[in-house]
């Protein structure tokens, strides 16, 4: 196995690493004559530029640069290498933002954000290439489990250090899907036979609330749950200060409209065809999901 990034990580299981960055312009020119002696049957591109947590907006231009450029860079070089199939790691955001109809496969694509939109031409890019690869697009939904990363990470750490405030019930759905069931959907993608020319939305296969998801985080982290909870207008307000201090300070608060959205709104999936195709079977439940991280978080305090 070879493996290509822009940075050298700790481990990996990789018998050589490349260190390279796909999304500058004819980056595969350099790379072809450095791996030419390699056999690449699959090609698993998981790359992307994902929306920074403290991130006020997003330019259009650097996500599609990032996002399609690098896709098309991967792309040329699999061909180069004679790999049989591409595999992009895409985003459900490449469908819009949901809602709490359970979405699947057959929705129409409705990117709203320059991230969405630009993995959506992330998508067609190797769609279009169906005559000379074997291309598999797999839709992913939030997905978690590495402690202290991302949306899910920080809003664990909050809830542990108590500044996460008893949220309401407000009836959202939201897919989630664990890192190592996400890792079994992209070895299916690029095994089965099945798999050629799809595109598969990757769920745990349940729907959550926020106010589920937050009694599961302190149950995670050996704590009751809460007997009231903080009315929801409450939060309206902070959001609102919240984006007042945004503009003040030109960065992201830990609350404003934006981050109160997706705390609010639904964005529920199904990953039936992915179960019903390739046999993807998800072994990771939000709990223990949750525990997991919950105890990747103890360790380090010790």
């Amino acid at each position: 196995m070879i493996g290509l990034s822009t940075r050298r990580p700790s481990a990996g299981p990789w018998h050589r690493y490349v260190e390279a960055d796909l999304a500058v312009p004819g980056a595969t020119g350099s790379l072809e004559p450095l791996l030419a002696g390699e056999k690449v049957a699959v090609v698993w591109h998981l790359a992307a530029k994902a929306h920074a947590l403290d991130e006020l907006r997003q330019d259009p231009v650097e996500y599609e640069r990032i996002n399609a450029g690098g896709t098309r860079e991967a792309l040329r070089l699999a061909v180069a290498l004679g790999a049989r199939r591409m595999v992009l790691a895409s985003s459900v955001k490449a469908m819009g933002e949901g809602g709490r109809e359970i979405l699947d496969e057959s929705a129409p694509p409705l990117p709203a954000t320059p991230y969405g939109k630009s993995k959506y031409a992330a998508e067609k890019v190797l769609l279009e290439a169906a005559g000379t690869i074997e291309p598999v697009v797999l839709r992913f939904c939030m997905v978690y489990g590495q402690r202290g990363h991302g949306n899910m990470g920080r809003m664990l750490e909050a809830v542990r250090r108590r500044r996460f405030p008893p949220f309401p019930e407000v009836g959202n759905l939201r897919s989630y899907v664990f890192v190592d069931d996400a890792v079994q959907a992209c070895v299916l993608a690029g095994t089965r036979a099945e798999a050629k020319g799809g595109t598969f939305l990757v769920t745990d296969g349940r729907q959550y609330s926020t106010r589920q998801l937050f009694l599961a985080m302190r149950s995670a982290l050996g704590m009751p749950a809460p007997g009231f909870a903080i009315p929801l207008v409450c939060f309206r307000m902070a959001a609102k200060v919240g984006d007042f201090l945004d503009l003040l300070l030109s960065r992201r608060v830990p609350l404003d409209t934006d981050t109160l959205s997706k705390l609010t709104d639904s964005a529920a999936y199904s990953s039936g065809r992915i179960s019903r195709e390739l046999g993807y079977q998800p072994e990771w439940s939000l709990d223990r999901g949750l525990a997991h991280m919950a105890g990747e978080l103890r360790a380090v305090r010790r």
